[in-house]
């Protein structure tokens, strides 16, 4: 084992996170797609940390684009990463 987490893995927990807190605020029939990955490259991360939690909120909702922010903490918060991401909102293809 070497001891550390890939960054890339902490970054699609962001990724997620930011995404999920956009399409959180959708009505059915639309749909939010990432334009643009986490802004911040994170470090890989140690296992050692033990459990992390993705923590995400909007900070802006347009009828086109949304911004949201994210950070990734341990249960006695501290921040091991942050990332933005802007998304563009879709109305849902129904095929």
């Amino acid at each position: 084992m070497i001891g550390s987490v890939h960054g890339g893995i902490i970054t699609t927990l962001l990724d997620t996170a930011l995404g999920s807190s956009v399409q959180s605020l959708l009505g059915a029939g639309r749909v939010a797609t990432t334009m643009d990955s986490p802004d911040t490259v994170p470090p890989p991360g140690e296992v050692a940390v033990g459990k992390v939690f993705a923590v995400a909120h909007v900070v802006h909702a347009g009828r086109r684009t949304a911004t949201s922010e994210a950070k990734l903490v341990d249960a006695q918060g501290t921040v091991y990463a942050t990332g933005t991401s802007t998304l563009m909102i879709l109305e849902d293809d129904p095929r």
